[in-house]
């Protein structure tokens, strides 16, 4: 009986470790984003002060495998804010580039 108490008890404590780490992870992630954007201007993923075609040549060179963006640059080219880098926000930077959207 006792070691089954003790085995319950061990799993809680690990089920609790599992859940400070994983907000620490979630709050580390946030913490990222956070930093980033206040690097840069979301978009303006070459950090020239500018968003332009070549933050979108970029994201081309990025999906041709060509580069690897960095933490930050991922972040910064995450224009929609899915989550990911994607054609969406490749067509959002060449549309404000072009006067017809705001970032």
């Amino acid at each position: 009986m006792k070691l089954n108490k003790k085995v319950t008890k061990a799993i809680k404590n690990q089920r609790t470790i599992l859940l400070i780490l994983l907000l620490i992870l979630i709050l580390q992630m946030f913490l990222a984003v956070s930093l980033a954007k206040d690097k840069g201007k979301v978009g303006d993923i070459n950090n020239d002060g500018y968003i332009d075609t070549a933050d979108a040549r970029m994201i081309l060179q990025y999906f041709a495998g060509e580069i690897i963006l960095t933490k930050e640059q991922m972040i910064l080219a995450d224009v929609n804010n899915d989550g990911r880098v994607s054609s969406t926000d490749l067509k959002i930077i060449l549309l404000y580039y072009v006067g017809q959207t705001q970032i």
